[in-house]
């Protein structure tokens, strides 16, 4: 399984538990909070401490790529890349509620998943834990999907 989507940040750590409690194998994390964050390392041109630091200070300047800040070709692009590299075979993309960006971008990358034939599914949560036993039921079915589905 791969998450992308909305960040999952502490306290929220109850999809990716749900994931593995249920059989599944969480190999990526395509959000702010996961391996986004290591994403196209610093340039690092000049070895001496100005330019290390220059470098260090570009990096830390750019937007991010969420969608609110940039274009996201580069992020369905890198995506795409975390398919083959980790042979992914189901995406579940987080939509933290309220968090609108994220919502409207997953049409786009469910177009791009299903060009691939790469099974999706839109999950909306927030920081509570009173939707634990409906996310738990919708990420079982999913990962059954994967598991049986193919078949």
């Amino acid at each position: 399984m791969l998450i992308t989507g909305s960040p999952i940040v502490f306290p929220n750590f109850k999809l990716p538990l749900l994931i593995e409690e249920m059989g599944g194998a969480l190999v990526g994390d395509e959000t702010c909070m996961g391996e986004r964050g290591a994403y196209d390392p610093p340039a690092i041109v000049d070895q001496s401490t100005d330019g290390i630091m220059r470098a260090l200070a570009n990096k830390s300047t750019r937007p991010c790529t969420c969608p609110t800040f940039t274009d996201n070709k580069r992020r369905v692009y890198r995506i795409m890349q975390m398919l083959k590299d980790y042979n992914v075979q189901g995406v579940i993309y987080h939509v933290l509620r309220g968090c609108l960006v994220y919502d409207y971008e997953y049409q786009v990358l469910e177009e791009e998943l299903g060009k691939l034939n790469i099974p999706v599914i839109r999950v909306e949560s927030d920081y509570n834990e009173e939707d634990v036993e409906q996310l738990r039921i919708r990420v079982e079915a999913f990962i059954e999907l994967i598991k049986y589905g193919k078949g």
